[in-house]
């Protein structure tokens, strides 16, 4: 991409962002990231309108009435973004439109963090740890980050997101959110995904795109996996090929979907023909009771 191009898609991409973050987000995303910003203060009597859930049971049997743990705000967040860089999102016939879904759901909680005063940073995974940005505040950080995501590649060799959450888990000390960006055409070590929940509040964003899981009817083609450059000749002129071949990548996506939401982890799964704001407000709105 030229430097001309680069810096219009950066404009647009701006512009776009705060745009529907004013209009779509107005008290969304701190409402439901609100849990990792609260330190506990003091235990005090229940009095009409407390939140009952916030009940210490404890302190209530030895005092012979009811006492409620009491909660203080922090004034900031942080807010990593677990990106997958691999080639499967920036290879193939049907790869730009997940790559520019992530790109858009990037910047758009990105700016969301930045407006709401609190800190973002990133992990951008392929095989390794392409890149990673400390959380940081400010318009000139996020925009820096929208530089890093629109020049990547995305041709990693892999996508070892395992790597990027004991990376996050090693970073980010104090209680976050970690949202993590992918396809998830990988698999997760459950006892990872399980501490880093217990830590952090933990978000996903599967990418999903229906016409790359469905086999095109052409006869024999010669395909080559994106990640691996593994090759093999397929024949999609069967509807039971065909079948077996969706069949196989709709099984992968329930398997990763029972497998995030065991570790705790709520998943938004967001196609490419789909408006990711619309969708992502419906997503924060249903969470901020949670």
């Amino acid at each position: 991409m030229k430097p001309e191009e680069l810096f219009g898609e950066m404009k647009k991409l701006r512009i776009l962002t705060k745009k529907q973050i004013n209009s779509l987000f107005s008290g969304l995303y701190r409402s439901f990231y609100r849990g990792p910003g609260m330190d506990f203060q003091e235990v005090r009597e229940y009095t009409d309108g407390d939140d009952f859930r916030l009940l210490d049971w404890n302190v209530s049997s030895r005092m012979n009435s009811l006492h409620t743990k009491v909660f203080a705000e922090e004034r900031e967040l942080s807010l990593m973004l677990i990106t997958d860089v691999s080639a499967s999102l920036g290879s193939g016939p049907f790869s730009a439109a997940k790559k520019r879904m992530l790109i858009l759901v990037y910047s758009l909680l990105a700016y969301a963090a930045c407006l709401n005063n609190d800190k973002v940073g990133a992990a951008h995974v392929s095989s390794d740890i392409e890149k990673f940005i400390l959380p940081r505040k400010g318009s000139q950080h996020v925009l820096s980050m929208m530089y890093e995501i629109l020049t990547c590649p995305f041709n990693g060799k892999g996508s070892n997101l395992n790597l990027g959450l004991t990376t996050v888990l090693k970073h980010l000390k104090r209680r976050g959110i970690c949202v993590i960006l992918s396809d998830f055409k990988t698999t997760l070590d459950p006892g990872i995904l399980s501490l880093l929940c217990r830590k952090h509040q933990v978000t996903a964003v599967m990418l999903w795109d229906d016409k790359e899981n469905r086999f095109p009817a052409d006869g024999l083609l010669e395909c080559a996996d994106p990640e691996s450059g593994a090759r093999s000749r397929c024949y999609g002129g069967t509807e039971a090929y065909r079948q077996a071949y969706a069949g196989f990548w709709e099984k992968t996506r329930l398997e990763r979907l029972r497998q995030l939401s065991a570790s705790g982890v709520r998943t938004l799964v967001l196609g490419t023909e789909e408006d990711p704001f619309v969708r992502l407000k419906y997503f924060l709105s249903r969470g901020a009771a949670w």
